[in-house]
């Protein structure tokens, strides 16, 4: 824990004289109707949660003991409503201070494959799945047309196909102990054509669940086919006609933090007293997203389409993210 901590003139110094305790912050944007109290917010679950109590005069707001490492917001309730009283900061490990004011003056390229850091936990459920060809319904005359060996589960994979045959049916068919893990899979013909038909694949999910073959075919990144049995399932399509299938595009099922294509990416930063919508994007065929944007300013990314937001974080001199 920090004992003291003074900022004065949106700066933040080391107090001389720790015997006082407890932390000094600036007021940057004072209160119109002052109560004598404020408060320190620090971040939880992307929000701000309040934690502390302080006394606050024309120009400080003095707290407690303030954590290392814990980004903090200083607050004032203004008839019920929170007001901000100066920019977010942590206390580093070594004592030095972090302000997030944007500095304008310093700009960097900032390049984002995902809007938070998760586990790629299931890529490896589609690792040694199979895509297969067939024009029989029951594919006993299966051709195999493709084995996975490469999947991310933050972004779309795109596979080659190099057979030349034309068949009515495709499916893929999952290794084991992989329970059919696919969010998304998507077949083109000859002519870079997306191809559409009747869902096909193994009835049933895992106990019983509504994430049923389909959801890998629903355009839904969110849904994904989790199998009644773990290995062995599959799903597909019914062409309705025979088609050279010349690509595949899949996903397994993720976290929803990646970069996908066509969905709407909007960059959020912190400036003044609250969140401002600073860029948005659609998203290529493959990422990353490219933005230009200011370091030491507090930022997340949000995905518009699906409504899932990322991780705060700042980008410092070097173009690195620092997640918060």
């Amino acid at each position: 824990m920090l004992s003291i901590l003074y900022m004065r003139d949106g700066g933040v110094v080391l107090d001389p004289f720790p015997e006082k305790g407890g932390v000094e912050i600036s007021v940057k944007y004072p209160p119109t109707d002052d109560t004598g109290y404020a408060w320190l917010a620090i971040t939880g679950n992307n929000a701000w949660n309040i934690t502390g109590c302080g006394k606050i005069d024309t120009k400080t707001i003095h707290f407690g003991t303030v954590g290392r490492n814990i980004l903090c917001l200083p607050i004032y309730y203004k008839k019920g409503a929170q007001t901000v009283a100066n920019y977010p900061f942590l206390v580093n490990d070594d004592d030095s201070i972090l302000i997030f004011e944007p500095d304008t003056e310093n700009i960097r390229q900032l390049s984002v494959a995902e809007i938070f850091p998760a586990e790629d936990q299931y890529r490896d459920r589609m690792i040694n799945g199979v895509i297969e060809g067939a024009n029989k319904s029951d594919f006993s005359d299966a051709t195999v047309l493709y084995t996975i060996k490469d999947a991310s589960s933050a972004y779309f994979s795109t596979a080659r196909i190099r057979n030349t045959e034309r068949f009515r049916y495709v499916r893929y068919v999952s290794p084991k102990e992989s329970y059919c893990h696919v969010a998304e899979i998507m077949f083109y013909n000859d002519r870079g054509e997306k191809l559409s038909g009747k869902p096909i694949g193994m009835p049933g999910s895992f106990q019983n669940s509504d994430m049923t073959f389909d959801k890998a075919l629903d355009g839904n990144i969110s849904t994904f086919y989790d199998a009644l049995q773990p290995g062995g399932s599959w799903m597909g399509l019914d062409l309705g006609e025979t088609q050279i299938i010349s690509e595949i595009r899949y996903l397994p099922r993720n976290e929803g933090n990646g970069i996908y294509e066509n969905h709407i990416y909007e960059l959020y930063c912190w400036s003044d007293v609250n969140w401002h919508l600073f860029e948005r994007q659609t998203a290529p065929l493959t990422p990353p997203l490219y933005f230009r944007v200011p370091t030491n300013a507090l930022l997340y990314l949000k995905n518009a389409t699906t409504g899932k937001s990322g991780g705060w974080f700042v980008v410092n001199k070097n173009g690195e993210r620092e997640w918060m």
